[in-house]
């Protein structure tokens, strides 16, 4: 985002806190200053409608649109702005915005502009895996959003910028760190497929240093030598396939794949230092 468009977007929200300011009644009681500031909200901004893929706070304030995320996130603006205590409230695949009093605390459903203080969550929510979420954890959520659309189009580079962006403002989101591993394991994936295979190793590399007992990474690092090897061995390159089979036998040492494939390099060395007596030696693996 530039500076002029943060300029921008800064300007519009303190015109509406602004305009906030002077019609909302102090003296009312915790939940009527949020089910007006909700009210407010959507009828000033969050005017073009609920969109579930709307990733991006900024369409609000372009287009109306709004998700779960940028809703919380904006009212949880508005309503500290009036001196209202809120945070938000996670639980996977929804956001809301809590407000407190001495008395009570209301759970706003900030993608409704119908709320009432009485609505009660749904009763699918299992609130034990609910997880209170401070300013820089709402952040973190839009981070993760974007990240989820970089992932999706498959810009994996932006995708792990989004989730380390994440993971730096919010240590517990899991979620975004699941989205990290996908984003390596994804891009080796594709960097293999395109034969860039040293590459595609080091980025699975990457993958399994955060989820190293994931079983999965585990199979695809399997899959990735084999795919490696066979490229080197097509096309002549014996030493490249001979230490790509060494680090495949040094993880899976009982896999019989590579186990064979190492005697079939040894012999075809052997062979050509008989045929042409000036071969390279094979490095052995494990000295």
């Amino acid at each position: 985002m530039s500076s002029e468009e943060l300029a921008r977007y800064s300007a519009t929200f303190t015109k509406l806190a602004t305009e906030l300011d002077r019609s909302l009644d102090r003296s009312w009681p915790t939940h009527e200053q949020a089910r007006f500031i909700l009210a407010f909200l959507h009828r000033r901004l969050l005017t073009g409608g609920y969109d579930a893929a709307c990733h991006d706070p900024r369409r609000a304030f372009d287009r109306g649109e709004f998700n779960c995320v940028g809703s919380t996130l904006l009212f949880h603006c508005l309503a500290a702005h009036c001196g209202l205590e809120s945070h938000a409230m996670l639980i996977t695949g929804h956001v809301w915005c809590r407000v407190d009093s001495r008395e009570h605390s209301y759970d706003v459903e900030t993608t409704n502009d119908r709320w009432r203080p009485e609505d009660k969550l749904s009763s699918n929510i299992d609130l034990h895996e609910v997880r209170a979420l401070d300013t820089d954890g709402m952040v973190a959520l839009v981070y993760y959003n974007r990240s989820v659309v970089e992932l999706e189009q498959r810009d994996y580079l932006a995708a792990i910028e989004a989730c380390r962006a994440v993971l730096e403002l919010d240590a517990e989101a899991d979620i975004a760190r699941d989205n990290l591993t996908a984003a390596y394991n994804n891009w080796a994936v594709q960097n293999s497929e395109e034969g860039h295979h040293p590459e595609a190793l080091k980025l699975l590399a990457e993958a399994r240093a955060i989820a190293p007992h994931d079983e999965r990474l585990k199979a695809n690092a399997r899959r990735l030598y084999a795919r490696s090897y066979e490229a080197h061995l097509a096309a002549g390159e014996y030493l490249a396939a001979s230490e790509i089979v060494a680090a495949a036998v040094t993880e899976f040492p009982d896999d019989d794949y590579f186990v064979a494939a190492r005697s079939q390099l040894l012999s075809k060395r052997v062979f050509e230092l008989l045929q042409f007596g000036n071969a390279v030696p094979l490095p052995q693996p494990g000295v």
